[in-house]
């Protein structure tokens, strides 16, 4: 295997519009790409069954590890592969200095580094613990075993912080009780990592972000100048509870003594009707029109549920890396909600579809 690092002496012409930032831009989105046969030398041998898990789900069809024989960061670095090749072949996927030397070429300074494949998959199986049929090879106290993943990670960020200052790895902060964030954000600073990133689809330590409990954590964090970050991930356990409104600032903001009118509640209530417009037949994208006729839902007072028009369709939808077509929730919508965002702004009882819905009469 050669890692040998060969310096890069030519750069990437950026647009003349931000030319002038060259070498000052801040990169606030990558992600490590560690192929999957260097986990263990890295992260030891205790990620062995989570590597064989991901294997065996690739053999079943789910083509999670797209490069599983590859061992080496060795891509050159020119414009076509730094722009064009992706995951554990693009050039500086997991070879620290070599992403250096990729930023220099692409005029960034700094780059926020978001967890790869090893740490996003061990917060799954965290999430996943209660559920055998995923990573089926995986037995025992999953949780735990989870958890001690994370660990595993967060330690590696500890070390790529220390060794430079340029690309700051992102630990995962998630524990059961604020109390152990705490104790765990600060084993963490201590150890040289400066950015955090949280499990934003579930109340931290089981508790409200607003809740007391989690001062301290807050606390900590601000004093030693470290971000709390977050990242889209899939979220199914968000509105799994109201532990979320479970906090003194939320409290008071009742109707009648049953409902609770609090920022959080009213924050979240457009959720109920974007969540039916995404559903019903008439918007699935394998159905279109065809399972039913021509509905017209009505909502009133969910503006931020309205999507976006765009003057070109070309990103309505695009191929994943899995090969399954994508089709964007504003281009599902829009193909059935005929509501742009300046429609809030006029009077909704004085559209024809309206005054006609209340007149009793067919819209066709």
């Amino acid at each position: 295997m050669d890692n040998t690092h060969v310096s890069v002496t030519t750069k990437f012409k950026l647009p003349d519009a931000i030319a002038s930032f060259a070498g000052q831009i801040n990169d606030t989105d990558g992600h490590e790409a560690m192929p999957i046969k260097r986990w263990a030398d890295v992260y030891g041998n205790e990620v062995k069954p989570l590597a064989d898990a991901l294997l065996n789900a690739g053999n079943e069809g789910q083509a999670i590890i797209l490069n599983p024989e590859l061992d080496a960061d060795v891509t050159e670095i020119n414009t076509h592969n730094v722009w064009k090749v992706k995951m554990e072949k693009a050039p500086g996927s997991f070879d620290i200095k070599r992403r250096i030397e990729v930023m220099d070429f692409m005029g960034v300074h700094r780059q926020i580094m978001y967890p790869g494949i090893a740490p996003i998959y061990a917060h799954a199986l965290y999430n996943k613990a209660d559920d055998p049929k995923v990573f089926r090879s995986i037995t025992g106290d999953r949780k735990a075993y989870a958890y001690r993943l994370m660990d595993i990670y967060n330690d590696w960020c500890g070390r790529v912080s220390r060794e430079q200052d340029r690309v700051r790895p992102t630990a995962l902060l998630i524990d059961e009780t604020p109390e152990a964030m705490a104790k765990k954000a600060k084993r963490l600073i201590d150890s040289g990592v400066r950015l955090f990133m949280l499990a934003t689809d579930e109340p931290p330590g089981g508790v409200s972000p607003a809740s007391p409990r989690m001062d301290p954590v807050w606390s900590l964090l601000a004093s030693a100048n470290c971000a709390a970050l977050g990242h889209i991930s899939i979220s199914e356990k968000l509105l799994a509870t109201l532990e979320w409104r479970n906090a003194p600032a939320f409290q008071g903001w009742m109707l009648g003594a049953e409902f609770s009118l609090d920022p959080w509640t009213l924050s979240n209530s457009h959720l109920q009707v974007q969540n039916y417009l995404m559903t019903i037949p008439p918007n699935l994208p394998a159905t279109g029109s065809a399972r039913s006729p021509r509905i017209w839902i009505v909502s009133m007072e969910a503006h931020r549920l309205i999507p976006r028009r765009r003057k070109r369709s070309s990103r309505s939808s695009r191929r994943t890396t899995f090969g399954a077509t994508c089709v964007s929730p504003a281009s599902i919508l829009s193909r059935s909600v005929p509501i742009s965002p300046d429609m809030v702004l006029k009077r909704c009882f004085a559209t024809p579809a309206i005054s006609r819905i209340m007149r009793g009469e067919r819209i066709r």
